[in-house]
């Protein structure tokens, strides 16, 4: 498995709350822009405001890729679906730059309701007009924001939170899903670490049991 480990200011990514899949696709595109940047290296350090906090973003490359992003009481884990190797990053074979970079994000540019595939591939296409992108192009285009407008993210967070610690949410426990239509939480009996949450997702690793009381 490889890992990789990005260290970033809290406002170097626009990042505050995960609640729909547009906020993890841009997150996916952010991520991937410093990774581009800063060619691949193993620890990536995006200096900030020493007044500012500190955001841990890790990905872990493997049969089943995942990204974390680690705070100080928070981890969130989603799927990463893109390959890393010899430097690059390719969606299948399409080789993932800064220019694939810019039109995806332009194409789910300030996205905040629900629209269809079309209306995505559709801005795309004016995209394809405007700049004369070549269809051959254009189609493995097609194929990755037809992918990030259909995947599965796994969304999943823990989270220690002191402050609202109840019967109905437990000091220590997991969220799934990201959106307030599907999410429920299960309660944990104590603090879990990095490593822990790494091996409970890890398919590679032990599968854990929950304990029913």
């Amino acid at each position: 498995m490889k890992r990789y480990s990005i260290i970033v200011s809290s406002k170097f990514i626009k990042y505050h709350s995960i609640r729909t899949k547009w906020d993890i696709i841009h997150l996916l595109i952010e991520i991937n822009k410093i990774l581009v940047i800063e060619s691949l290296s193993k620890d990536i350090r995006i200096k900030g405001n020493v007044n500012e906090a500190n955001i841990n973003i890790i990905i872990n490359v493997d049969k089943m890729s995942r990204i974390f992003i680690v705070e100080n009481s928070k981890i969130h884990s989603f799927q990463y679906p893109f390959f890393i190797s010899d430097n690059e990053i390719r969606f299948d074979s399409f080789l993932v730059d800064n220019f694939v970079l810019s039109i995806v994000a332009t194409v789910f540019n300030d996205v905040d309701q629900i629209h269809s595939l079309e209306f995505f591939l559709d801005r795309l296409w004016k995209i394809q007009e405007a700049y004369d992108i070549e269809d051959c192009f254009c189609k493995e285009l097609e194929k990755l924001i037809i992918f990030l407008f259909t995947f599965e993210p796994g969304y999943l967070r823990y989270d220690y939170d002191i402050e609202r610690n109840s019967e109905g949410h437990p000091l220590n426990h997991f969220d799934f899903y990201y959106s307030s239509n599907t999410t429920f939480k299960i309660g944990l009996n104590r603090e879990l670490d990095f490593d822990k949450f790494c091996s409970i997702v890890d398919i590679n690793d032990t599968c854990y049991n929950l304990e029913m009381l």
